[in-house]
């Protein structure tokens, strides 16, 4: 098939709705990421409980205990991922220029992002996320150092509560797994989804990928 020919095809059907759906499977991976490893921090931990579990009652104890742990680490790592990822929609005093999508349709240039029907974006959110951001890393090179001791003793007022052979071990691997996997989780849903939101409501297009109108 001829180049241009191809091209022109693509043209006609490159509708509003298909380009939303083409951006949606793009980013895809990023969704089944999200869904896939906690799960498999969730089967690794059942399967080190039922290896040192000997009844029933004492698996479904340790697994709870062990996903307790594993749920608080996944939020604060979640926290801090959304923290980091929050987007930069409107600085303050100013207005901002978003380049438009070249694919889409009959729409050209830039979108001004400073004010939509007289009202301007409300960006405390980005202001608290960008302060505390800077404080958390200013703090973190600072304390740096103390950090492996800080952790140690978290692990160790954890794993005391099992009094089982390993449990520091197991305990600071589930720590430091769903800390990571919370922030890599909730930064990339944060910078993919929560972007598409904000430049939706400022903009007027619809967020939807299957074209739907809101109300």
């Amino acid at each position: 098939m001829p180049t241009w020919s191809r091209s022109a095809r693509l043209d006609r059907e490159a509708t509003p709705e298909r380009i939303r759906a083409r951006q949606v499977n793009r980013y895809r991976w990023a969704w089944w990421l999200s869904w896939l490893l906690p799960l498999l921090g969730v089967a690794v931990v059942a399967v080190w409980a039922g290896g040192t579990a000997t009844t029933w009652p004492d698996f479904w104890t340790r697994v709870a205990a062990l996903l307790l742990v594993a749920a608080a680490a996944l939020a604060v790592g979640g926290l801090l991922g959304f923290l980091f990822g929050v987007p930069k929609v409107l600085s303050e005093g100013g207005s901002t220029e978003t380049p438009t999508d070249p694919a889409a349709p009959g729409v050209h240039g830039t979108v001004t992002n400073a004010v939509r029907g007289g009202v301007t974006a409300n960006t405390n959110l980005e202001q608290i996320s960008d302060w505390l951001t800077k404080i958390l890393v200013g703090v973190g090179l600072v304390q740096i150092t103390q950090a492996p001791g800080a952790f140690g003793r978290l692990v160790g007022t954890v794993s005391g509560a099992f009094g089982l052979a390993n449990a520091e071990l197991v305990i600071g691997s589930i720590l430091l797994f769903f800390a990571i996997v919370g922030f890599l989780d909730a930064y990339l849903l944060t910078r993919l989804s929560l972007t598409g939101a904000f430049s939706a409501a400022l903009t007027g297009a619809p967020p939807a990928a299957d074209g739907t109108k809101g109300p």
